[in-house]
């Protein structure tokens, strides 16, 4: 977690430079809705019969914009970990998912126009689910998490902008590394 973290915060130390004109209004507010695919790429070295890497992963993130190139919030979401679909020698069906619900505290710097690098921390909530022979049984754990994201935003009107956002996801409670490719919608509260 120590190189994830310093590479998030070597995001934030982006030469001054670099930046154009970002689309950030001063002492601003933003609520971006995410949803799109995510992929597990955790390498398993005893892959199970029936294990699916696929999945979807969404967030809500609230962003608030003290000046043009800096910007701090929160992002709460829902990421797929992985599925495990199988059929028993008994011929009984065994369906497995584990899910995870970061709360991140995410900074983010515009470096270049409508361009948003961020980087989060925070806790982690992980959830199993197993449903076989009839019985069902869920189970959580508690760990952290770390991400790192590209975010790409063209503004729709003077409030409105819709856009897209790469993101890396680890979660440390069973180590799992998930790369979501999402769609970005935002809903400035001051003019875009």
């Amino acid at each position: 977690m120590k190189r994830s973290t310093l590479a998030g915060l070597a995001l934030l130390l982006v030469p001054v430079s670099l930046r154009a004109q970002a689309p950030s209004v001063p002492n601003s507010m933003t609520l971006l809705g995410f949803f799109g695919y995510s992929r597990n790429i955790s390498n398993f070295p005893n892959p199970v019969p029936g294990l699916s890497q696929d999945g979807v992963g969404g967030s809500l993130r609230f962003m608030w914009h003290p000046e043009h190139l800096l910007s701090f919030g929160v992002d709460v979401g829902l990421t797929q970990i992985y599925q495990v679909n199988q059929t028993l020698p008994d011929s009984s069906q065994l369906h497995s998912t584990l899910d995870a619900l970061p709360i991140h505290f995410v900074f983010s710097m515009s470096p270049w126009k409508r361009v948003s690098l961020n980087v989060g921390v925070g806790p982690t909530f992980s959830r199993s689910h197993v449903e076989s022979l009839g019985n069902t049984t869920s189970s959580s754990t508690f760990g952290s998490s770390f991400m790192a994201s590209v975010l790409y935003l063209v503004p729709l009107g003077k409030s409105f902008g819709v856009g897209s956002e790469l993101k890396y996801l680890r979660t440390t409670t069973y180590d799992d590394n998930q790369l979501v490719l999402s769609l970005a919608l935002a809903w400035r509260f001051h003019n875009w």
